[in-house]
């Protein structure tokens, strides 16, 4: 997320510059990083750059590592053109919070001009991995629109994944996985778990779906412009935007799962469509976007 680029990279540019690998060519916007993670890591962090521009993907590692300890592969869907990777790891609790050290550094070539942008996997959004495929298929099987598909992975959704209550209430949220693949396995997540999820679905299926972070407003708000809302103290919150026949469509499956007990502080479930295909001036009277994830 765009955050951390600011909030954790707590590593020396003449470092990460004294370790970048010869250019490396790849025609099909996959890049398999070689390298091994450490023991004992936690959390990796994927920072790519391209034109200027950067994004950065994390993963919990301890959900993965069963399968080895070889760095993952990437998709760079920002089309043909130099990138520059940079890798770090952390055993610290929290993806937020703590500090990062430098493990790698990729220069890569890709020449591959298939237009892969919100439809690709990310750390985060394993859109082909045969769990969510297979999930994504049985959940739509008797959709036909991409309409209907849509609405059908938030039916789901909102209907099987829990509001992670508890760490949301200790403030422990940023020490859990929230990746697609982890949260269909758990069944419960915060907003970016629910964001990645449903991404993940739409993009199984190929409809182009991104990960808006913004925040949520109410009438405090209402004497501040966007930029003021975004950079104010507060919660960030995350949703999706589906490409479908044309236009973005609006996806809030947090809220539309149900709400927090304010007495008992848990969470309650209440499924419902009120931020499903919302129209966008409706949306905007309780969701500022602040940016789009890149992945």
């Amino acid at each position: 997320m765009k955050a951390l680029i600011f909030t954790i990279l707590m590593v020396a540019s003449s470092a990460i510059a004294q370790n970048v690998s010869p250019k490396i060519l790849t025609s099909n916007s996959s890049f398999q990083m070689p390298g091994i993670v450490p023991a004992g890591t936690r959390w990796l962090l994927v920072e790519i750059q391209k034109n200027g521009e950067t994004s950065s993907q994390t993963l919990f590692w301890p959900s993965f590592a069963a399968g080895g300890a070889a760095l993952p592969r990437i998709v760079l869907v920002r089309g043909p053109g130099d990138y520059t990777i940079h890798v770090f790891t952390t055993d610290g609790a929290s993806y937020i919070q703590s500090a990062y050290k430098f493990l790698a550094s990729y220069e890569v070539v890709n020449s591959d001009r298939t237009d892969r942008l919100y439809l690709a996997d990310s750390l985060e959004i394993q859109a082909s991995h045969p769990e969510i495929q297979k999930a994504a298929a049985e959940m739509t099987s008797v959709a036909k629109t991409d309409l209907e598909k849509s609405r059908a992975i938030h039916t789901w959704v909102t209907a099987n994944i829990a509001y992670d209550q508890p760490h949301a209430n200790d403030r422990t949220f940023d020490q859990q996985p929230g990746d697609a693949l982890s949260v269909l396995r758990s069944k419960v997540a915060v907003c970016l778990g629910y964001a990645n999820l449903t991404a993940a679905l739409h993009r199984a299926l190929g409809i182009k779906t991104r990960v808006v972070v913004g925040k949520l407003i109410g009438q405090r708000e209402d004497n501040m412009t966007p930029a003021e809302i975004c950079q104010a103290k507060g919660s960030f919150h995350a949703w999706n935007e589906a490409l479908v026949d044309g236009r973005w469509v609006n996806i809030d499956t947090t809220l539309d799962a149900g709400h927090e007990d304010g007495y008992t502080r848990t969470f309650v479930r209440a499924v419902g469509e009120k931020y499903f295909d919302t129209p966008p001036g409706l949306f905007a009277l309780t969701h500022i976007k602040c940016w789009d994830e890149t992945e």
